[in-house]
């Protein structure tokens, strides 16, 4: 299980090293982070709380919400690794964290 816990904290910092460089090198081809997020103003992807019941409307509340309910149930609930990980830890505690 040790070998496990080093294995996911390299990979984990794999990839936040990873997101790192893709927004540096996103931020740098398009002319900085205000370029950036002046686009995506433009294009109407900053819009958080869009709380239309269109099933059409790009990422609504709803739709983030069912989405991410599914994702984290195939993600966390039955994803075999996730699952062995958790019957393989000595107590309730040591699963939940």
């Amino acid at each position: 299980m040790k070998a496990v816990l080093w294995t996911d904290s390299f990979q984990i910092g794999m990839m936040f090293a990873g997101l790192i460089a893709v927004l540096v090198k996103g931020a740098e081809s398009v002319g900085g982070m205000s370029q950036a997020w002046s686009y995506a103003e433009e294009t109407g992807r900053t819009v958080l709380t869009d709380w239309s019941p269109d099933p059409a409307t790009r990422h609504s509340v709803w739709a983030l919400v069912v989405g991410g309910i599914f994702t984290w149930i195939a993600i966390y609930g039955v994803n075999q690794s996730q699952v062995q990980r958790a019957c393989s830890c000595g107590s309730l505690r040591d699963a939940q964290m």
